[in-house]
């Protein structure tokens, strides 16, 4: 898969999204589907949405393809994302950061709860990826998560990708992520 037609995924899912999710200026959204879409608890209820079957058709045309489930659950997810003002960051690294900004304090969303998000990713359990993933973007509703990396995350979730989180979770990343990089096996 060539990263053109990955990039255009991302940006057909971000598209949909946008007339999914009601802005502060004046557009209304799908609250409709958009509440549906809330309500699901595994893929196959998100697929008997119509909303879903845009986001795959709209996919599709990109020329991603055998992304299906990966994409059904970003329709759940996102649903559950809303824009908001300031400025955009990583998920995990919201996740990680301690509530009220200050150092001692509890973070957003728990190790234990980090962690199960990944092994729900990592193991393709949908079921569990909505339930944990849909608790911790309910505890970040009030961050602005960068949305496109959400995205490309979830729909090409990956050992780099778990990495990245869990440095990113313990906020020891940086943000060229040339420590992820250095960790990938060396073609000799």
């Amino acid at each position: 898969m060539s990263t053109a037609i990955a990039a255009e995924a991302v940006g057909a899912i971000l598209t949909w999204w946008r007339t999914l999710i009601p802005d502060r200026d004046d557009r209304k959204g799908d609250r409709a589907a958009a509440a549906q879409l809330r309500r699901c608890a595994q893929l196959l209820d998100a697929l008997r949405i119509q909303q879903t079957h845009r986001l795959l058709q709209a996919v599709h045309n990109t020329g991603l393809k055998n992304k299906d489930d990966d994409v059904i659950l970003l329709a759940v997810l996102l649903s559950h994302v809303e824009g908001a003002d300031g400025i955009p960051r990583r998920f995990a690294r919201l996740a990680g950061e301690a509530k009220g900004g200050s150092a001692d304090g509890p973070q957003y969303v728990s190790p234990q709860r980090f962690s199960a998000i990944l092994m729900a990713l990592e193991s393709k359990d949908y079921e569990a990826a909505i339930r944990t993933l849909r608790r911790a973007l309910m505890m970040l509703r009030k961050e602005t998560i960068d949305t496109r990396k959400f995205v490309s995350d979830i729909l090409f979730f990956n050992d780099t990708t778990q990495r990245r989180w869990n440095y990113d979770y313990w906020q020891t990343s940086t943000d060229d992520d040339a420590e992820i990089k250095s960790l990938e096996p060396q073609n000799t």
